[in-house]
């Protein structure tokens, strides 16, 4: 995982840093997860699933498992409407089932599309 620096501008620059030491980017799904820390900070990781058991601490990647549970969900298109991904996450974050001390996801299922995910109570 790497972690964005400056949230929402490092995003792109972490996933560029992950893609570059991982490699393979086509045959990795890649999650971003973002997470308020107890001072009000906001933290995004940019991560990937593990082609081969060990591939992450061979790049000297970090680990974070995302808990298992039951998540509210929505899909984004994000080639033509990235900008709409924190609107998004906001309404998610707005159900009153969210679990607010769980990390925020973005799964990047495929090339155009990036679901969001909050976990639930």
């Amino acid at each position: 995982m790497f972690e964005s620096g400056e949230f929402p501008e490092g995003v792109p620059a972490a996933f560029d840093k992950l893609v570059k030491r991982a490699g393979a980017a086509d045959q990795h799904t890649f999650y971003g997860i973002t997470y308020m820390e107890k001072d009000g900070s906001i933290t995004y990781k940019a991560g990937a699933t593990e082609i081969a058991e060990g591939e992450g601490a061979k790049h000297g990647l970090e680990y974070l498992i995302i808990p298992k549970g039951t998540y509210l969900t929505e899909t984004n298109n994000k080639q033509k409407k990235i900008d709409t991904i924190a609107p998004t996450f906001q309404k998610l974050m707005s159900d009153t089932r969210f679990d607010n001390v769980s990390a925020c996801v973005e799964w990047q299922k495929s090339n155009s599309e990036l679901v969001c995910m909050v976990k639930m109570k």
